[in-house]
């Protein structure tokens, strides 16, 4: 999402809360709230404890990877892997088989990456991405999580501009903020196995270097 939304939509949040410290006084409490707007990111509760035990991890080497596009997701997997294989390499950096450990930040389309065959055949993620009606990053992006213990970061100001956007696509002009909600929640359900919510894509990136993680973009 653009930072000039968020920060919409922030401001929206402080002045709700203005409203109804006013509406304790007097007659004001009458006042409907505001309405969010459609756009808006949709709430999640974000594990901050588990985001910091992930991080935590006493691996000695660590690895920070970032992709917007879905074409920089497709690099995604090789550079991983060329990490990982280097770490492991006894010829290499020989750091052993958990010597690397690898976090990514997705952002944009490049979420779709972690979004399983049924979330791609239900919305057309495809009109997003270019791609066809299953998810061709599904298999490397899974075997990484359950061979290597790479951790997918997902930005939910992203994912809630894609829920606002298949919204469009499948109803036409007129979007709800229920259906995007809805449409939000059900793509949570769908991601896979190793992948972590967060509320903001560019915020998890500084976290994750603040925590000596190595910053490799992806090309």
């Amino acid at each position: 999402m653009k930072r000039r939304a968020f920060v919409a939509a922030t401001a929206l949040g402080v002045g709700s809360a203005i409203a109804a410290t006013k509406a304790q006084s007097g007659p004001a409490a009458a006042a409907s709230a505001p309405m969010v707007p459609v756009g808006a990111p949709v709430p999640i509760h974000f594990d901050r404890a588990g985001f910091a035990a992930i991080l935590a991890k006493p691996y000695p080497h660590r690895q920070l990877i970032t992709a917007i596009t879905f074409a920089q997701a497709e690099s995604v997997p090789k550079y991983l892997r060329n990490s990982l294989r280097a770490y492991a390499d006894p010829d290499g950096f020989a750091a052993g088989p958990n010597g690397l450990h690898c976090v990514a930040v997705l952002y944009g389309p490049a979420i779709a990456m972690v979004l399983d065959d049924g979330a791609w055949a239900k919305y057309p993620i495809g009109a997003l991405t270019g791609q066809a009606r299953t998810n061709p990053l599904l298999a490397d992006a899974s075997a990484l999580v359950a061979e290597h213990g790479v951790t997918f970061f997902i930005c939910n100001n992203s994912l809630s501009g894609i829920a606002e956007s298949m919204a469009r696509v499948i109803d036409g002009g007129d979007v709800t903020r229920a259906r995007v909600v809805a449409i939000h929640d059900d793509l949570v359900t769908h991601l896979i196995p190793g992948s972590m919510l967060v509320p903001a894509g560019v915020a998890t990136i500084n976290a994750v270097q603040e925590a000596h993680f190595t910053y490799l973009p992806s090309a």
